[in-house]
C-alpha cells in the first residue's frame, strides 16, 4: 500500500512539473523565462535539461535576440552562462527540423541586430550545427569580411549541399574583393563540400596556375577531391614540375588522390593509363614512396594484378617490394600463393626472404592458413614441401626467414625438417629455431628424441632446454646422458636441467649422483632431489630424505641439509 501510494504522489509531480514548464512558456514572458533558465544552467540531470531548453528555444527569435543582446564584447565580462544557453539551443535543435528552423531563423535575425564582430563570430558557427540554405544564403554575406570569412566559410561546409557548394564557387569566381586568406579559405571547402556542382572543376583549374605556392597547394588538394578525368593532365603537369619529390603544394599527392578518385569514377582506362605513366617517370625519378602510391592503384586492376606482383617482385627497392606484397594481401588467393611459392626456389635471396615473411604473416589468418597447408607446386610436391627444401638454402636470412614461417603455419608434417636443423652449428638460426619450437602447437618431443643424437652440442642444450620449458619428465633419462657429455657446455646445462625433468622415480638415482659428484654438480643435484619428491606428503618427504641420508652415513649426510632446507625442514 505504501509503494503504491508513493508511485501516486510521483506520478502527481511529474504531471505537476510538466504543467509549470507548461505555464511557464506559455504564461510568462519571454525575459521571466530566461531569467528563470539561466539561474538553472548548467543543469546536471538530463530530463531538466530538456525542459530548460525546450522553453528557451520556444522563445524563438525574441530569446535568442535578448540572450544576445545579455553578451558583453570580449574582455569586459562574463559570458559563460549566455554562450552555454546560446550553444545548447543549437544542439537541442540540431535532431528535431521544426526547432532547427526555429532556432535558425532567430539567429539569422540576431546576427543582423548586432555590430559587434565578437558576437557574430560567436553566432556564425552555430548557425552552421542548425542551418539549412537560409542559412547559407545568410553566411555569404559575410565571406568576404576578413574577419568572419573564415568562421562562415566553416560554417557553410557544416551545413552542406548544393547551395552551399555553389555559394562558394560563385563568391570564388568573384574573388577581386578576397584576401588571399579567405580566398584559400573558399577554395579549400569547396574541395570538402558535397555534392560537386557544375564549373567547380573548371573554375579551381583556371586558379591552379596561380603563383602563389600556398594558394596552389590548397588548388592541387581541392581539385584531388572534386576533379574528374578532365583535370589529369594539369595535375599531371603540376607533379612532373616537382620532378616527383616531395615539396610545399602537394603535388604528387595531389595527383595521385585524383587518378583514385577517377578510377572510383569507373574511367578506368584514363585512370591506369595516367599510373602507368606516373609509375614510370616516378621510377626514372627514383621516387619510392611515389611508386608504393601508384602500386596500389594497380593493383585494383584485376585483369593484371598477377603481372603487375610478378613485375613488383623483381624490383630491387625492397620498401617497393613489400608495399606490392601489402597490397597483395586484400587480393591474395589459393593462385597467388601458388604461384608466389612456385617461385620462390628460383628466386633471389631478398625476394624469397620478403615473400616468405609475407606468407607468414598471411598464415596469421586461420583461414589463409588452411589455403597454404592445401598448395600444391608440382606432380606430389605440395607448398609446405616447397618451404622445407628452403630450409636448406645457402643464405642464412632465407634459412631464418623460413623457419618463422613454418612455425607460423605449424604443421606437424613440417617438424622432421625443422628439428633437422639442430645439426646446424649457427647460433641465429638455432636461437630462432628454439623459439619457433617452443610456441609449436603441436607434440614435439618425439621428433627432438630422434635428432638428439645427431645434434650440433649447440642443438642438444636447446633440446634440453625445451623439454625443460615443458617440464618433460618422461625424459629424464635423455638429460641424464647429457652428463656424461665430454663437452662441458652440454654438462652444465645438463644438471641445471635434470631439476625440471625429473620425479619420484629418479630420486635413487639422483641421490646416488649426489653422493659421488664433483662439487660444481652439488648444488643443481641437491634441487634436482628436492624437486624429484616436490609432489609428495611432507611426511614421506622426510622419511625417504632421512633414509637415505642414513644410507650415504656420517660423512655424507650434510649433503641433504640443504635439501631439507629447500623442502622447509629445519635444519638437524
Amino acid at each position: 500500500m505504501k509503494i503504491l501510494l508513493l508511485s501516486i504522489i510521483s506520478c502527481l509531480l511529474a504531471i505537476y512539473a510538466v504543467s509549470v514548464t507548461a505555464q511557464t512558456t506559455a504564461n510568462r514572458s519571454v525575459s521571466d523565462v530566461i531569467e528563470e533558465v539561466l539561474t538553472q544552467l548548467p543543469a546536471q540531470q538530463l530530463h531538466i535539461y530538456h525542459q530548460l531548453f525546450q522553453s528557451l528555444v520556444e522563445t524563438g527569435t525574441e530569446g535568442v535576440t535578448q540572450l544576445v543582446n545579455m553578451m558583453n564584447v570580449s574582455g569586459k565580462g562574463d559570458n559563460s552562462i549566455i554562450a552555454y544557453a546560446l550553444s545548447g539551443m543549437a544542439f537541442f535543435a540540431s535532431d528535431d527540423q521544426i526547432l532547427k528552423n526555429i532556432v535558425e531563423q532567430a539567429f539569422i535575425a540576431s546576427l543582423d541586430a548586432t555590430d559587434e564582430p565578437e558576437i557574430k563570430a560567436f553566432l556564425i558557427p552555430l548557425l552552421g550545427i542548425i542551418g539549412s540554405d537560409d542559412g547559407v544564403h545568410k553566411l555569404a554575406g559575410y565571406l568576404s569580411d576578413e574577419h568572419l570569412c573564415s568562421s562562415a566559410v566553416s560554417a557553410i561546409n557544416s551545413i552542406g549541399g548544393e547551395e552551399a557548394s555553389k555559394t562558394l564557387q560563385t563568391t570564388l569566381m568573384n574573388r577581386i574583393s578576397l584576401t588571399p586568406e579567405s580566398e584559400r579559405s573558399i577554395i579549400q571547402a569547396l574541395g570538402d563540400v558535397m555534392p560537386v556542382v557544375d564549373g567547380t572543376e573548371s573554375l579551381l583549374l583556371t586558379i591552379m596556375n596561380t603563383k602563389d605556392i600556398t594558394t596552389k597547394g590548397v588548388v592541387l588538394k581541392a581539385l584531388s577531391k572534386t576533379g574528374s578525368k578532365l583535370s589529369l593532365s594539369d595535375l599531371a603537369a603540376a607533379a612532373n614540375a616537382t620532378g616527383y619529390c616531395v615539396e610545399s603544394t602537394g603535388a604528387n599527392d595531389a595527383y595521385i588522390r585524383l587518378i583514385k578518385r577517377v578510377y572510383e569514377q569507373g574511367d578506368t582506362k584514363e585512370a591506369m593509363a595516367a599510373a602507368q605513366n606516373l609509375m614510370k617517370n616516378a621510377t626514372h625519378a627514383g621516387s619510392s614512396h611515389i611508386r608504393a602510391a601508384v602500386l596500389e592503384i594497380l593493383f585494383n586492376n584485376q585483369k593484371d594484378f598477377l603481372k603487375t606482383l610478378r613485375s613488383a617482385l623483381k624490383d630491387g627497392d625492397i620498401t617497393f617490394r613489400n608495399a606490392a606484397l601489402k597490397f597483395a594481401s586484400d587480393y591474395a588467393d589459393k593462385t597467388i600463393y601458388t604461384d608466389l611459392l612456385k617461385s620462390l626456389p628460383k628466386a633471389k635471396p631478398e625476394v624469397k626472404i620478403d615473400v616468405l615473411n609475407w606468407i607468414g604473416n598471411e598464415a596469421q589468418s586461420p583461414e589463409k592458413k588452411q589455403i597454404i597447408k592445401t598448395i600444391e607446386t608440382g606432380i606430389e610436391k605440395t607448398g609446405l614441401q616447397t618451404l622445407m627444401q628452403l630450409l636448406n638454402d645457402s643464405d642464412v636470412g632465407v634459412k631464418q626467414a623460413t623457419v618463422r614461417t613454418l612455425g607460423v603455419i605449424g604443421d606437424p608434417s613440417t617438424l622432421p625438417a625443422l628439428t633437422d636443423l639442430l645439426k646446424n652449428n649457427d647460433i641465429r638460426i638455432l636461437s630462432l629455431l628454439k623459439d619457433v619450437l617452443e610456441a609449436f602447437p603441436s607434440d614435439i618431443f618425439t621428433d627432438l628424441v630422434k635428432c638428439v643424437s645427431q645434434a650440433s652440442n649447440e642443438g642438444k642444450i636447446i633440446i634440453m632446454e625445451l623439454l625443460s620449458a615443458r617440464k618433460a619428465n618422461a625424459y629424464f633419462t635423455l638429460v641424464l646422458d647429457q652428463t656424461k657429455s665430454s663437452n662441458p657446455y652440454v654438462v652444465e646445462a645438463a644438471f641445471k636441467i635434470l631439476k625440471d625433468v625429473a620425479s619420484e622415480k629418479d630420486f635413487i638415482i639422483l641421490c646416488g649422483m649426489l653422493e659421488t659428484a664433483n662439487l660444481s654438480f652439488v648444488a643443481p643435484l641437491q634441487l634436482a632431489i628436492s624437486a624429484s619428491i616436490a609432489s609428495l606428503t611432507p611426511e614421506k618427504q622426510m622419511e625417504m630424505i632421512k633414509n637415505r641420508m642414513l644410507q650415504a652415513g656420517d660423512s655424507k649426510e650434510h649433503l641433504y641439509y640443504p635439501v631439507l632446507s629447500s623442502l622447509g625442514y629445519a635444519l638437524p
